[in-house]
């Protein structure tokens, strides 16, 4: 499958977007371009994506045999997603098979897999694919994670979280998957690489309550309660500071009650 095509025509809704010129228009824009080249297999796949991207997965795959009559080819990974909004998980499963060296295939294919219960092969299928794709996202890391820990392999799913770009969603995810020390460091490794430190400070201060200690979290919340202080007028008056500064205060005064209980 040639992804370049394959993406260039899944965007071509927000391409339109840009144009302003909303979705229903360009669909009837195409119709008639359609009705003055019916023999343009391009057309009838543009028209698809549109219809798959508005929800309408019937038409999408009108569409696409429209296409394939007209001489369109590599119409696999859009019929998989058009069949897969439908719920025909197995008939999408049938369409990219073939198609083993293709990575958003092997990603679809494991989709469908875990939507039928299918959830070791759907891991260890999303797993693979992602070693093979050249720049995953965030989100592929996670959805390959999650489907790891559905399948019983924690292990494995805080491996491939570590090959991640350790963003906030990625360290939150990771800290669930491992002891609550092993957490703390990765989450003090981001905080030490992040520019903005308060709202990670905080999250810091609620995982060290969470897991009983209460004393370290009270000196976390105070470190960030000072460190706002500190801050320039304008960012220490910000909605966001303020906001993190009330929660600093509020914690404080739990915190404070809790020592003095009996």
């Amino acid at each position: 499958m040639n992804l370049r095509k394959y993406f260039l025509c899944l965007g071509f809704a927000a391409a339109v977007a840009c144009g302003h010129e909303d979705e229903g228009k360009t669909i009837a824009r195409l119709s008639d371009e359609i009705a003055a080249r019916p023999a343009d297999g391009w057309l009838f796949t543009r028209r698809a994506a549109l219809h798959l991207e508005r929800g309408d997965w019937l038409a999408c795959l009108v569409d696409l045999e429209r296409a394939e009559r007209a001489g369109q080819g590599r119409l696999e990974v859009l019929r998989a997603r058009a069949l897969m909004a439908g719920r025909h998980y197995e008939h999408a499963i049938a369409v990219v098979r073939p198609l083993a060296d293709d990575v958003t295939a092997a990603i679809l294919m494991a989709r469908s897999k875990a939507e039928l219960g299918r959830v070791a092969e759907a891991a260890e299928d999303y797993h693979q694919a992602l070693k093979r794709l050249p720049n995953p996202e965030p989100d592929h890391f996670l959805e390959g994670a999650d489907l790891l820990c559905r399948a019983g392999r924690s292990r494995d799913a805080l491996a491939l979280l570590d090959r991640a770009p350790q963003t906030i969603v990625i360290v939150e995810r990771a800290m669930q998957l491992e002891s609550p020390d092993a957490a703390l460091k990765r989450l003090d490794k981001l905080i030490e690489a992040s520019q903005v430190q308060e709202p990670l400070l905080a999250k810091k201060a609620v995982f060290l309550a969470q897991n009983g200690r209460e004393a370290e979290s009270a000196a976390v919340w105070r470190t960030l309660a000072d460190r706002i202080t500190h801050l320039p007028p304008q960012a220490r008056g910000s909605h966001a500071m303020s906001k993190l500064a009330q929660q600093a205060h509020h914690a404080l005064a739990a915190l404070q009650s809790s020592f003095s209980d009996p």
